[in-house]
C-alpha cells in the first residue's frame, strides 16, 4: 500500500512504473561490475585527507562497501514501497 507521503517522494524522484521496471532490468549490469566500481570509489576517496576525516579510518571500508551494496541491490530492485 502507497500512502500519500510515500507517492510524493516517488513522484519527486519521477519514479514511475515504467522507470521502476527499467532500473530494475539494469541490475544485472550493476551487479556485474559492483565491486569494481566500490574499490574505485574507494580507493580515491582514501587516497584524500578531506574524505578521510569523514571515514575516520581505513578499516572501514569494508564494512561501507557492503553498505553501499546493499543500498544499490535496494535500489536497483524496482521495488519502491515504504521501507
Amino acid at each position: 500500500m502507497v500512502n500519500e507521503k510515500h507517492s510524493k517522494r516517488l513522484s519527486f524522484f519521477e519514479i514511475t512504473p515504467e522507470s521502476s521496471q527499467r532500473i530494475k532490468e539494469l541490475y544485472p549490469t550493476i551487479v556485474e561490475h559492483v565491486d569494481g566500481i566500490l574499490d574505485g570509489f574507494y580507493n580515491k576517496v582514501t587516497k584524500v585527507p578531506e574524505t578521510m576525516k569523514i571515514l575516520g579510518d581505513v578499516s572501514r571500508v569494508p564494512t561501507l562497501k557492503n553498505a553501499q551494496k546493499s543500498h544499490w541491490e535496494k535500489l536497483f530492485s524496482g521495488m519502491y514501497d515504504s521501507s
